[in-house]
């Protein structure tokens, strides 16, 4: 069985019949008796490894990570027989002396977990002759020269450790969870922790509280409910690493969590929570998107960004249109190397913790990106905030904003695109896509333009617009019978929709992916935002069939590529500013003029 993010390998199919792999990273599952096995190295898998003792259980390899060796077109090799039908034939001599050798080693360890306890028992029979020789007495503190009080100490320290031990054996890592395993522990960071919530449904209401896990694998959210609030709430701090075992793994709720995870915990009446030593576990993960690439996430998506904030709007209250719910908002902006700003939103426990730092780098993690304004981020109480965090980025940041950007003008998703354009003559200048990566376009300080003519041969549909204001064309929130303008400070009945779209431009030398704005994407698709979002909820037969009809037209594009900052990787961005018709008789001109020159060089 494959897990689920090695789904790829098969839609893709370069996992086919017949295929040689090597298996990196999996678990062997023994249904009846529980036994499991995992391993982070190449290995032949044999078949000792997957025998098990019970001849009747059932045998289950989940694959969590493989190999796809090079091969040809091959059929099936040799007459391969499940191994639960072959237990009856007798093994090779070899893997008889194999299974001899396993069956001593198993023995040797018996005796000596026999000989552990046997000890264990007569160290406790000697605590239990000490407690009835000092009967009811007070319990004494230790002294220079030693006392009851310490050697029992001790050998409770002893007893703890040996779990602890226990435990820190059949450590799995989170990254390999899933819902077919039933004996793992992992060894985690209390990342994050929510206040406890109340719930109500038509099964019942109760309480709850969820905590993010994270170590060097990956994060997973944990969901702790009713009964086990009171067991587990003070037990799970912030910042601390614990031993967890015999909680249920499920799928994961992905509208609930800031994790991407597709798995998350549940705890049970069993569920088992043992702090340890945190040496070997990050504090904390980030996987930094930078401001600028906004544009290519996709709606309600979570992230993470770091940034400068320059604006805090103070804290402000509304209530929710749907619950009814008085909540705390507070709007601050950050900016970064991108050049871009953009608003992010702080609720509840956050707006009314947060302190406003002007110019302060903050990591914000598991923020959800959002089309208000263009692009704007939306940070709830699953998500974490980091003042000034010891990390590269911050330190890169830091050193840019204190040289260059504290002085530097940003771009906003919203204003972005309303057809600025360099007047320099080299900016008119006529280019294929290989000339504009061959000649580094976009890779100095300042932004590069370029005219080309391509064809668009894809639109992203999932998200194309955002709703705003009819005035300054900042995105509006909807409050109550009407859509408010922060910046205008005024409620209009209706918003304007303005298009914010991703699409793929070809020319006979390469293909790019370029940013298209409102009047760019109105005149490549013919219908203004509005009218394409009541197709969308309408009709979506008609509304897919808008873009069908404007993919593969070619136009003359006025471009702009800029150079940014992406997972500590240089890449070019390129906006649309422009679009035309293509003027054919200009194009034949221009043709022949090129011709013209080839032939005297």
């Amino acid at each position: 069985m494959l897990a689920t993010q090695l789904n790829d390998v098969v839609t893709s199919n370069q996992l086919q019949k017949n295929s040689f792999i090597r298996l990196e990273n999996f678990i062997c599952n023994s249904i009846s008796n529980r036994r499991y096995a995992s391993s982070n190295s190449h290995f032949v898998m044999s078949r000792n490894y997957l025998s098990p003792i019970d001849s009747s259980s059932r045998r289950l390899v989940i694959v969590l990570g493989l190999e796809i060796l090079p091969h040809g077109s091959y059929e099936k090799i040799g007459n391969p027989v499940n191994i639960e039908d072959s237990d009856a034939a007798p093994p090779p001599p070899q893997q008889q002396q194999q299974q001899q050798q396993q069956q001593q080693q198993q023995q040797h360890r018996q005796q000596q977990q026999q000989q552990q306890q046997q000890q264990q028992q007569q160290q406790q029979q000697q605590q239990q002759q000490q407690q009835q020789e000092f009967g009811n007495a007070p319990v004494q503190k230790s002294n220079s020269y030693g006392g009851w009080n310490a050697r029992n100490n001790n050998s409770s320290s002893n007893v703890a450790q040996r779990s602890m031990s226990d435990l820190s054996a059949n450590i799995f890592p989170i990254k390999s969870l899933n819902p077919y395993q039933n004996k793992w522990t992992i060894k985690a960071r209390v990342t994050q922790k929510s206040e406890v919530r109340r719930w109500s449904n038509q099964r019942g209401e109760g309480r709850l509280f969820s905590v993010n896990l994270l170590d060097d694998s990956g994060e997973i959210k944990a969901t702790i409910f009713t009964d086990q609030v009171d067991k587990f709430y003070d037990t799970l701090e912030e910042g601390k690493v614990y031993l967890i075992t015999k909680a249920r793994v499920t799928m994961a709720r992905k509208q609930f969590s800031t994790l991407t995870n597709d798995y998350e915990l549940t705890f049970e009446t069993a569920t088992e929570v043992t702090p340890c030593p945190d040496n070997d576990v990050p504090k904390i993960r980030y996987s930094f998107v930078p401001l600028g690439e906004l544009v290519n996430i996709d709606k309600d998506a979570n992230v993470d960004v770091i940034g400068i904030v320059t604006n805090d709007n103070g804290i402000s209250s509304l209530v929710a249109k749907k619950t009814g719910k008085p909540l705390k908002k507070r709007d601050i902006t950050i900016v970064d190397q991108s050049h871009y700003a953009v608003k992010l939103t702080l609720w509840d426990r956050h707006a009314e913790t947060f302190e406003s730092i002007i110019d302060s780098i903050i990591a914000f993690k598991g923020v959800r990106v959002s089309d208000f304004g263009g692009r704007s981020l939306s940070l709830s109480s699953g998500g974490t905030i980091v003042v000034d965090p010891d990390t590269p980025e911050s330190h890169t940041l830091r050193g840019w904003y204190d040289t260059a950007g504290r002085t530097e003008s940003f771009q906003t998703y919203s204003g972005f695109g309303d057809g600025s354009w360099d007047s320099s003559p080299d900016s008119n200048k006529r280019k294929t896509f290989a000339q504009v990566k061959d000649e580094s376009l976009g890779m100095n300080e300042k932004p590069d333009y370029f005219v080309t003519k391509g064809t668009v041969i894809f639109f992203r549909q999932e998200t194309i617009s955002y709703p705003a204001c009819k005035e300054c064309k900042k995105k509006v929130i909807e409050e109550g019978t009407g859509w408010r303008c922060e910046k205008c400070q005024k409620t209009w009945p209706e918003p304007t929709h303005r298009y914010i779209m991703s699409i793929s431009v070809s020319d006979p030398t390469g293909q790019v992916w370029m940013n298209a704005f409102d009047e760019v994407a109105e005149k490549l698709l013919g219908q203004t935002a509005g009218e394409m979002l009541m197709l969308r909820d309408n009709n979506d037969e008609k509304y897919r069939a808008v873009f069908a009809d404007a993919t593969f037209k070619s136009y003359t594009f006025k471009c702009r590529a800029k150079q940014e900052m992406y997972n500590d990787t240089n890449r070019v961005r390129y906006s649309i500013v422009s679009i035309e018709p293509i003027d054919y008789l200009k194009e034949g001109h221009e043709l022949a003029e090129l011709i013209e020159q080839y032939q005297k060089m």
